[in-house]
């Protein structure tokens, strides 16, 4: 290329840095100088017509790898009555911090998530206390069972008496006085079993019949025996009750001179009996209460007299109702 190529670009590049050299440049106070080395605020600009550029905001740090950035939490709900972003009337309480002093949003008496109170709890009636249990056996028929009663009745025999091919009949009845003593226990509640003794006198008894049998006129009559039993309360807690007796007894009875008579001429056999009645509770084991009960006796007996020859067949039938006044403790 030959020289003269280069000789007007040349000249033009001088011309122009002659001119721009040749400008008047204005003064920067030295207040506002940036120091050497310190950087621009944030956001800030250099003043227009200086010919410098913007400072840039330094970069932000690096976040290391596998973290995730931190992202800082928003701010409170405003209290109740307050509109968001307005400040705190005089005198109110400063509002709590985020996350503190909230209530659950869910729950009986606990404030709702917007600060209002959910439905009340509910409400019961008060419930009374059972009342405390009855001892056991208190008035209850249970455990050991003892009775006595005492009563008044009327003893009516009808013998008869067979010798010889000979028959007499006889009548002998009249009041009698009577005792009942029992003793058992309860294998079900409100039914008792177990066993006692039974006796029964009649004074001076009236004679009927052929009274020139072999007895004629007595002075004293009188029933004496032992028994089993059965007692059975149809509530029991309650009084009313039947009673059922089986067992074993004889009749005794002195003539009119008062001579007792002898072993072999006192008629024995089985004692059949019932009664119905009512106790009353005066404790909590014991009882007062009245018994009808009323006992039959078909018995018999043989003997020889002195002196003779053939025997005596006597067979007996004793009747004997009583109304007595017990005792019991069950």
């Amino acid at each position: 290329m030959r020289p003269r190529h280069f000789l007007l670009p040349g000249l033009a590049f001088g011309v122009c840095a002659a001119q721009a050299a040749a400008q008047p440049r204005p003064a920067v106070p030295a207040s506002s100088a940036t120091p050497v080395g310190s950087a621009v605020p944030v956001g800030s600009a250099a003043p227009a017509g200086s010919g410098s550029a913007t400072a840039l905001p330094p970069p932000p740090p690096a976040v290391p790898s596998g973290s995730v950035p931190s992202v800082p939490p928003p701010p409170p709900p405003a209290p109740p009555g307050q509109a968001p972003g307005a400040a705190p009337q005089p005198g109110a309480p400063p509002p709590p911090a985020y996350g503190q002093g909230r209530a659950p949003a869910y729950g009986y008496g606990q404030r709702g998530y917007y600060g209002q109170p959910p439905y009340p709890p509910p409400r019961y009636a008060p419930v009374e206390p059972p009342p405390p249990a009855k001892p056991k056996g208190v008035h209850l028929h249970d455990g050991f069972y003892f009775r006595a009663d005492l009563g008044f009745g009327y003893l009516h025999e009808s013998a008869t008496f067979k010798t010889a091919g000979i028959s007499a009949d006889q009548t002998q009845s009249g009041g009698a006085g009577s005792m009942l003593l029992l003793f058992g226990g309860t294998p079900i509640d409100g039914f008792a079993i177990g066993g006692g003794m039974f006796f029964a006198s009649a004074g001076s008894p009236k004679a009927g019949g052929n009274t020139s049998g072999p007895r004629g006129s007595l002075d004293s009559e009188g029933l004496l025996g032992l028994t089993g039993f059965g007692d059975y309360y149809f509530d029991p807690k309650g009084g009313f009750h039947l009673m059922g007796l089986v067992g074993f007894g004889g009749l005794s009875w002195s003539d009119a001179n008062g001579n007792q008579a002898p072993g072999d001429q006192q008629p024995s056999g089985v004692v059949l009996g019932g009664g119905v009645g009512y106790d009353f509770w005066v404790g909590s084991q014991w009882s007062l209460g009245v018994l009808a009960r009323v006992l039959y006796a078909p018995m018999s007996t043989s003997y020889t007299p002195n002196g003779a020859t053939d025997a005596v067949h006597y067979s007996s039938r004793v009747v004997l109702p009583v109304l007595a006044f017990t005792v019991l403790d069950h």
